[in-house]
């Protein structure tokens, strides 16, 4: 099974990025649409959330002495594909 274009095409640092983003437009895009507005508190949970997994990932990131963004070489090294499936 080969990896996908998302995973042929970008590095692991910018696809985490969007991991972060989905949250956001979700909210941009539902007051667009869908003309639903979020009250304050359903804001600060999420942006608690999104601060809180930021700083694990942060934090994780920061012992590795990568520096924390990673190169593809190394990132794909990590991935091992089956070549019997």
């Amino acid at each position: 099974m080969r990896p996908g274009p998302a995973v042929s095409r970008t590095t692991v640092g910018k696809r985490g990025a969007t991991t972060y983003a989905v949250p956001v437009l979700v909210v941009v895009m539902s007051w667009l649409f869908l003309g639903e507005v979020s009250g304050w508190l359903t804001l600060l949970g999420g942006l608690l959330g999104l601060s809180g997994v930021g700083g694990a990932d942060a934090r994780e990131g920061a012992g590795s002495g990568s520096g924390g963004g990673g190169s593809r070489a190394a990132a794909q090294a990590d991935v091992s594909v089956d070549p019997a499936r």
